[in-house]
């Protein structure tokens, strides 16, 4: 029998992997959750939901689609393929591309400043 993923399921994962923490010390009645150990699980098990068969990530997203191939395994699916790059440098030249540091080229973006941007990193680049 296959195992059904659900809400619960993913709670259970959470748990399973410790990923749940209860300081009694700081905040002694409420359970607070690690962002930064969510996101992997949660990245893992969207690329199970997808039903992803391939995915192509810079290399700092590798152990988060690891988790990706381990729930595909685990849930009966075939894994993904995973297929790194290089981690892109973002419009400022110090960071990563990222949403979050508003310095990267988005979907959404125009043409035009896609590949004015392109260009930037192209010629000016590290």
């Amino acid at each position: 029998m296959l195992f059904s993923p659900n809400l619960t399921a993913i709670s259970n994962v959470f748990c399973a992997s410790c990923i749940l923490s209860v300081s009694r010390y700081n905040y002694p009645n409420k359970v607070y959750v690690e962002t930064s150990k969510i996101y992997p699980v949660l990245q893992g098990y969207d690329s199970y939901m997808l039903k992803s068969d391939l995915t192509i990530i810079g290399s700092d997203q590798l152990f988060n689609e690891m988790l990706g191939w381990f729930y595909q395994e685990k849930f009966g699916d075939e894994p993904q393929v995973i297929i790194t790059t290089k981690i892109t440098p973002g419009l400022d030249r110090k960071e990563k591309q990222s949403k979050s540091l508003n310095n990267y080229i988005g979907l959404e973006h125009s043409p035009r400043d896609k590949f004015g941007n392109e260009w930037f990193l192209n010629i000016f680049g590290n």
